[in-house]
């Protein structure tokens, strides 16, 4: 490709990414969740905060191959857009917990790449919205994505993919990601309703319900018996009305019903689906529950640490692979540049387990002090950066010689 064709695909929006047929997208069809919003349940949104702010919690490096092995790359503009801001007006911090947000409610998360004209290196990060996606269209093995302007007066944008961060939960195609509201549409609803029972429940005074029964022999009439409960509806129930007198209407009496709130085991079920939204997601129930009963301390140490190679190590792979794809061109790529998560901070260990993994991986050779020093911020001004180990130890074969003689 010339270098003038290379340049017009890095501007957005110019006519050299409006291809013939991208008029017409094909979209999966988004099932969006018809009671309420996702966000309004609650396993949902905690599980949705926990992976985004573990997320954007993990400090990113950009890191160059070197004769020791490897050392960041502190002076590449990539290195100041994914540690500190992507945008003027956007921290590291916030755009991916942003973009974690959307991936995990909708299923796509979208990133714009704003490119220099002139050199094609990434000069800034905007952050799409998922609702401004109309689609996409695969040309010449090439992604294009629709994007509806902002403006109403100006037409939608068609964007080649490699100008466009994508980041997906699993795909059907192997282009958009499945709609995980979609998928957990049934536990959502049922939890929807068990809350708005419970908030029923307790906006009636949290009673049994009662029935207003005719006395034998009173005269009373349909409309009348209407009125009559809707008045004293109004009067006597929800928590406004809590702790009132009750006189009742002439001709009733007050009947509780044979229907008790805990027969109908919504407690149970909201926990049964809570258990579903977050097996989904992959987050421990008792992070997404806040229910610590069942948990013990090593339980939970092991949760946690299935949390990160089960969960969060899939999630980052797929960064890393979308980030160092886009961002980095194929020669960087070849010559060892990379785009890391450190995931040390996932779990951190107590001092004693700390200390007796850094003095094992001192003594065999496999770790120096600066670098230890390193890790635990620490001053490294006289600290060796020269890889130590023990002389006590020596081959077997020198030992086998000795015996023959």
């Amino acid at each position: 490709m010339a270098l003038k064709d290379m340049i017009a695909n890095w501007l957005i929006g110019t006519e050299a990414n409006y291809m013939q047929g991208l008029n017409q997208f094909d979209l999966p069809t988004n099932k969006s969740f018809k009671h309420s919003a996702p966000e309004s349940v609650s396993v949902a949104t905690t599980s949705v905060k926990i992976l985004a702010e573990t997320m954007a919690g993990m400090p990113l490096d950009v890191f160059n191959k070197s004769k020791d092995g490897k050392e960041k790359d502190k002076g590449s503009n990539i290195y100041d857009l994914l540690h500190y801001s992507p945008n003027p007006y956007t921290t590291s911090n916030t755009f991916f917990q942003t973009l974690e947000y959307h991936r995990n409610f909708t299923g796509n998360s979208f990133a714009l790449i704003h490119r220099n004209t002139a050199t094609g290196r990434p000069e800034k990060l905007e952050i799409i919205n998922p609702s401004r996606i109309k689609g996409y269209k695969l040309v010449d093995d090439q992604v294009y994505y629709k994007i509806k302007s902002e403006n109403k007066e100006e037409k939608d944008v068609h964007v080649n993919g490699d100008n466009m961060l994508h980041f997906k939960m699993m795909s059907r195609d192997g282009v958009m990601g499945i709609d995980p509201i979609s998928v957990l549409k049934l536990n959502m609803g049922i939890t929807y309703k068990g809350l708005g029972s419970m908030d029923s429940f307790y906006e009636n005074n949290a009673l049994s319900p009662k029935a207003l029964k005719p006395v034998v022999g009173s005269a009373s009439n349909a409309t009348r018996n209407k009125e009559v409960i809707k008045e004293f509806a109004n009067t006597y129930t929800g928590a406004a009305n809590s702790g009132k007198w009750i006189t009742l209407p002439p001709g009733v009496e007050i009947q509780d019903l044979a229907i008790n709130f805990a027969d109908a085991q919504i407690i149970e079920s909201l926990k049964f689906n809570g258990q579903q939204i977050a097996a989904l997601y992959g987050v421990p129930v008792y992070m997404a529950t806040g229910d610590y009963t069942q948990s013990k301390f090593n339980n939970i140490e092991h949760s946690q640490l299935s949390f990160k190679v089960n969960t969060i190590t899939p999630i980052v792979r797929m960064y890393r692979a979308e980030l160092e794809a886009k961002l980095l061109t194929k020669k960087e790529r070849g010559a060892g540049k990379s785009i890391e998560f450190n995931m040390n901070s996932l779990i951190e260990p107590d001092t004693k387990t700390k200390t007796d993994y850094y003095r094992t991986m001192t003594n065999v050779g496999a770790m120096s002090p600066f670098t230890v020093a390193t890790l635990e911020n620490l001053p490294t001004e006289d600290v060796q950066k020269v890889l130590l180990a023990q002389t006590n130890l020596q081959s077997l074969d020198k030992f086998k010689g000795q015996e023959d003689e």
